[in-house]
């Protein structure tokens, strides 16, 4: 609605209200994407000493102290998806995070590649994991 550009190339991203401004979230997502980049720096490494294949095949443990283990227990069960890994844990430690990577372990997911410990058969030939099998019911 309303006049248009004549490209969407050329059009202006509409202003976000202050009132959906959030200071917390934002401190909280910097301070997460930071760890993040940790994480995928120890990943590299351990991509770059033969260890790891991918990123999937990965169980990431991170350690941490004060606010930050507070933060990362806040968010626990979806670290394996910030990471982009099979599994997560998280440590309580002083000092700096620290992040140590190890192979997953359990069975890979043929449909999304995540190492779980229990897949689940979907008919004679096929087994997911949790997660895939609920999708591939709902889509079904």
């Amino acid at each position: 609605p309303g006049t248009r550009e004549p490209s969407v190339h050329l059009a202006q991203f509409a202003e976000t209200p202050a009132a959906w401004a959030d200071e917390a979230l934002e401190t909280r997502w910097s301070r997460l994407l930071e760890i993040r980049a940790a994480v995928n720096m120890a990943l590299e490494a351990a991509r770059q000493r033969k260890e790891i294949g991918s990123a999937l095949a990965a169980h990431v443990t991170v350690s941490a102290g004060g606010t930050d283990w507070e933060l990362l227990n806040r968010y626990r069960l979806d670290l394996p998806m910030l990471f982009i890994t099979s599994s997560a844990s998280l440590e309580r430690r002083e000092g700096a995070v620290e992040v140590r990577v190890t192979r997953a372990t359990g069975d890979k997911c043929p449909r999304c590649w995540r190492y779980v410990d229990r897949l689940v058969a979907i008919d004679a030939e096929t087994a997911l994991c949790e997660r895939c099998s609920d999708a591939v019911e709902v889509s079904a």
